[in-house]
């Protein structure tokens, strides 16, 4: 904690800082006479110096900046010693503990247990070698700390450059399920009527972070100028990449007046007006030993999180061509600041609200206070002749994200151009009305999915992708098969050009490459399966399915399927459901099982093959929309994506 009677109304660099050019006695003292002739060794040692203090001093304000008027001496020394002890007790007394555990042979359980102790340690060794840059509020450890974070961040972005995309999305995923997978980004630019509705759907938290965003970067920055080239450059960046970050395109009114405007520009406005009021502020600090009260020394103890001084940013007096092309580096590598973390979010399948997003947004701001610090006093101060460290390390990090960003970016965009798919369902017979409901409640935040019933060949081919529904297969085949508009064939050319298409119940029977009616005895139980006489109207599955596996109306059931499988837990309907027998497993993979009383072992009733899908059971007669959701997110929206690719490379 410091101490000192008051600074000046308008401190250049803060209290305890010298001035960024040379003193007026020191210009003096280099002219004076002195012993020796002009030019001889002596007075030429004695410039030497003054220059070497000069410099020495300038590089300490930038990157040890020593704190002024300590008043408890103890608050501010290393007791290197007794941390590492107290540090490494911990980590014995934790790993001695953790040794007689039942887990403890378990490797992966013993990394992620050691990660947070090796973070610790390389943070508490560094809080004796890292540089504490240009600030002493609330303590130089503080900046050590936030510099380390930094340096580590850089460090784990460096060693995700030797992993493949695929790679690092499924370590992302192993660290938390909720990375690594893909996820719709929202879009802004579906209605741009200006309407109090639409304005009202854009007024989400994201507002709120948006406006205080530009507060602190108002506090930053300390540049009207700077900070309104800034904001409207950004928008411009937004329209210019709409074609790789798709929710980037915006309305008109969202861009130039909610954004630049109104969050953008009262947030300026505001750390604009901060800055000036803590500029011309008189700071009178005192020990909190001498504050008289409780209260006064509780106030004393929150004020050490405020600044010590606050330094008048001036870039445009004496602007010269260095300092220009300075604040347009400057603004290039801020705006990457904010690209990369969009395009992180997009390559790596992160979502928004993940706490990553958040961490590495307020790792960013922290770090960016001592490096724009050291990056001005760099350009205006001619005795410093260097960038600060953490200046530099922060400039090293944003190129190292750019890089991972290139070498992760997807070969075709992870969101459509366009939100709407079109999903159809065959209505010939059967419950196509209910899957119909089913997608039209379905939001896959940024996906909209537009059903529509298909009875026609031209109807089916402007679907891009396709649900047959449960119901009579028999009858779907009398209906649909022959004429002038063959649906059938219809559907088998649908499915072999690669488009998704799922069979649901008698769907599954239509898909099947061998079907099989299964002979009972008096009893009921399962004799033999003989081939079915109507064969196999599609045919476009390696599956081999029996119909009216479980029996007839009356022996409809609902199970669960079974743990394990990527359905687990799913509830489904069987009625008068088929049952799928064999699966070629080089080509087929099982998606469902389940087990029931009246059969021995699991029975497959979900699978999928290239760009087909099928289950045995009426997903679309349950609240549960997981099967809906897996088939547009694992095939219809993959193939949309892929058809406009490659539609742009034509």
């Amino acid at each position: 904690m410091t101490s000192s009677s008051s600074t000046s109304s308008r401190p250049l660099h803060g209290r305890g800082a010298p001035p960024m050019g040379p003193s007026k006695d020191t210009e003096e003292s280099s002219h004076r006479p002195r012993s020796g002739s002009i030019g001889s060794p002596t007075d030429a040692s004695r410039k030497d110096r003054i220059y070497n203090q000069e410099y020495e001093d300038a590089i300490a304000n930038l990157e040890h900046r020593p704190v002024p008027d300590i008043t408890v001496p103890w608050f501010y020394e290393s007791h290197s010693l007794f941390v590492l002890i107290a540090a490494m007790a911990l980590i014995y007394y934790y790993t001695i503990k953790h040794g007689a555990d039942a887990e403890a042979n378990d490797l992966s359980q013993n990394l992620v247990r050691g990660l947070p102790f090796v973070v610790a340690l390389y943070l508490v060794v560094g809080l004796f070698a890292f540089p504490s840059g240009p600030f002493v509020r609330p303590h130089p450890a503080f900046w050590k700390i936030v510099f380390g974070l930094n340096f580590l961040y850089l460090l784990g972005v460096v060693w995700a450059l030797f992993l493949t995309p695929e790679q690092l999305r499924n370590l992302l995923h192993g660290l938390d399920p909720s990375m690594g997978e893909w996820h719709p980004l929202p879009f802004y630019a579906e209605d741009c009527a200006l309407t109090w509705d639409n304005v009202k759907s854009k007024l989400d938290i994201f507002v709120i972070g948006h406006f205080f965003g530009w507060i602190v970067k108002g506090l930053l920055f300390r540049n009207r100028m700077f900070c309104w080239f800034f904001s409207v450059g950004w928008e411009f960046v937004e329209k210019s990449l709409v074609f790789a970050v798709p929710n980037f395109a915006e309305c008109w009114w969202d861009s130039w007046v909610m954004d630049v405007l109104l969050c953008n520009g009262i947030g300026i406005e505001i750390g604009l007006y901060l800055c000036n009021y803590l500029e011309f502020k008189e700071y009178h600090w005192s020990s909190i030993f001498d504050a008289p009260t409780l209260g006064a020394k509780l106030k004393r103890s929150v004020m050490q999180f405020t600044p010590e001084s606050w330094m008048h940013v001036e870039w445009e007096d004496m602007l010269t061509v260095k300092r220009y092309f300075g604040m347009q580096l400057m603004m290039l590598v801020c705006m990457l600041v904010d690209l990369n973390l969009f395009m992180l979010k997009l390559n790596l399948y992160i979502p928004t609200e993940h706490p990553f997003v958040m961490g590495r947004l307020a790792l960013m701001i922290l770090a960016a206070i001592p490096t724009v610090r050291q990056y001005y006093m760099y350009m205006l101060d001619p005795n410093v002749t260097r960038l600060g460290t953490q200046c530099l390390v922060f400039c090293l990090t944003i190129i190292s994200e750019d890089v991972l960003i290139f070498k992760t970016l997807p070969e075709m965009p992870p969101v459509p151009r366009e939100n709407k798919v079109r999903v159809g369902v065959l209505a010939l017979q059967g419950a196509f009305s209910e899957h119909c409901i089913v997608l039209s409640k379905l939001d896959l935040k940024g996906v909209k999915i537009t059903p529509c019933e298909v009875r026609t060949i031209a109807e089916l081919n402007a679907c891009d992708g396709l649900i047959i529904p449960g119901g009579e297969s028999t009858a779907m085949k009398i209906i649909s098969e022959g004429g002038e508009d063959d649906i059938v064939e219809g559907m088998r050319q649908f499915a072999l050009s690669g488009r998704p298409i799922w069979g649901t119940c008698a769907g599954t029977i239509l898909l099947a490459k061998t079907v099989c009616q299964s002979s009972r005895d008096a009893s009921g139980a399962i004799v033999e399966h003989t081939e079915c006489k109507y064969g196999n109207p599609i045919g476009v599955m390696d599956i081999r399915v029996s119909r009216n596996y479980f029996g007839r109306q009356l022996n409809s059931f609902e199970a669960s399927i079974d743990e394990g499988c990527i359905f687990a837990d799913v509830p489904a309907v069987f009625i008068r459901a088929p049952a799928i027998l064999d699966v070629d497993p080089e080509k087929v993979t099982v998606l469902g099982t389940i087990h029931h009383p009246s059969f021995d072992g699991p029975l497959i009733c979900a699978a999928k093959e290239d760009n087909m899908m099928v289950t045995c059971f009426h997903p679309e007669l349950t609240d549960d929309h997981t099967v809906h959701t897996y088939f547009l997110r694992e095939f219809v929206v993959p193939y949309v994506l892929k058809e406009q690719q490659q539609h742009q490379q034509q």
